[in-house]
């Protein structure tokens, strides 16, 4: 099991606040913490906690889809968790990931959420209602282990997934389907 410091900045947009003409949002997601950190993101004051009903364990990557949902890895849980982007409200547990698949990254992509999975070494693919659709990353594809936090489609439209204990980074092409070794150890 691993136990690395976790903190993820993202910056979501949100209705204006009743203390601030800002109507931007920081959110710091706290792995030993056990939650997602509101902050102002143009004054840097705290907010609020995202969540105090203990659904959050092990946070890891926040996302907000085009529809205003904000989607939070909970790696000790093994739920993928779906929240109103403005009001902060909970709404559902997505995806229920796989028994020891350790969801750490996460993207969104069309109607799908791809989700790394540490244990699993690899990335697989759920419908935003949780159905499994399959992989997008097989497990240990070009020496990936540990698929972690920080996966993104970067602007070249490929996937990079870093792996915690390969050292690595992995890139999937999605015109021609192959994963390579992007970054070596």
């Amino acid at each position: 099991m691993k136990f690395p410091l976790m903190i993820e900045l993202s910056v979501a947009a949100s209705v204006a606040h009743s203390q601030s003409n800002c109507n931007a949002r920081l959110l710091v997601s706290g792995y030993f913490s056990n939650n997602v950190h509101v902050y102002n993101a143009c004054s840097g004051a705290f907010e609020r906690l995202l969540d105090n009903e203990n659904r959050i364990s092990g946070a890891q990557t926040t996302r907000l889809s085009a529809d205003g949902k904000l989607y939070v890895v909970s790696e000790g849980s093994g739920q993928i968790l779906r929240y109103n982007a403005q009001t902060l409200a909970f709404e559902a547990a997505a995806v229920q990931l796989p028994t020891n698949f350790g969801g750490t990254g996460m993207v969104l992509t069309g109607n799908e959420i791809w989700v790394a999975g540490y244990s699993y070494d690899g990335v697989q693919r759920f419908s935003l209602q949780g159905a499994a659709l399959g992989d997008v990353v097989a497990p240990r594809a070009a020496g990936l282990n540990g698929a972690d936090n920080g996966m993104v489609i970067g602007p070249d439209g490929r996937l990079y997934v870093p792996g915690y204990d390969s050292d690595n980074v992995v890139r999937r092409d999605p015109n021609s389907g192959h994963t390579t070794t992007f970054i070596s150890a």
